[in-house]
């Protein structure tokens, strides 16, 4: 059988398409494989489900010698919990945070790597009192700064930067957990 330019023509057309639809579909493939291995790596949870964020939500109220200042957070009792804490996060609610939970009084630093937010951290005894609280800046480089407290704390607060100098807190201030 004989081909014709025309049909010559034809089948290389139809066959530079497929093998440009074989190539994006191999560069897709790949590049979908690449974001499931950056995300198994990092071995934290993508996309926290709305129930998880609303079974972990906890009322604390921040006394201070002016006001009483109601917050509603999300709660960190776990190992992994604490360790994701708020990274990558783009918003904050108002009168929101994170209040992370020790299971005994610790002197562990935070960091911000990761973490898209300046937040203020409250540092909370066994027994509510604040004993130290800093304001934190945005990391993506490492090394990233460490924040710690002077004292032993078993309660971490962080909330919104701004929080600390808005509402005038101190050390001594309490937290009603």
């Amino acid at each position: 059988m004989l081909y014709h330019d025309k049909d010559i023509k034809i089948f290389r057309t139809r066959r530079r398409v497929l093998s440009v639809f074989f190539a994006l579909f191999f560069i897709l493939a790949a590049l979908a494989t690449l974001r499931l291995t950056y995300v198994r790596k990092r071995d934290i949870p993508v996309v926290q489900s709305i129930n998880d964020i609303r079974n972990s939500l906890r009322p604390v109220t921040v006394v201070t010698n002016r006001e009483e200042i109601p917050l509603l957070l999300e709660a960190a009792d776990t190992e992994e919990k604490r360790s994701q804490g708020l990274m990558f996060r783009r918003n904050l609610a108002k009168n929101s945070g994170m209040l992370f939970v020790f299971p005994g009084d610790t002197h562990a630093p935070f960091w911000m790597k990761n973490t898209l937010l300046p937040l203020d951290i409250l540092f909370i005894d066994a027994a509510g009192r604040i004993v130290d609280f800093a304001s934190m800046e945005p990391c993506s480089l490492d090394p990233c700064p460490l924040y710690a407290s002077s004292h032993p704390y078993r309660y971490a607060l962080e909330t919104s930067q701004g929080f600390i100098q808005t509402h005038q807190i101190r050390r001594g201030d309490r937290v009603l957990l």
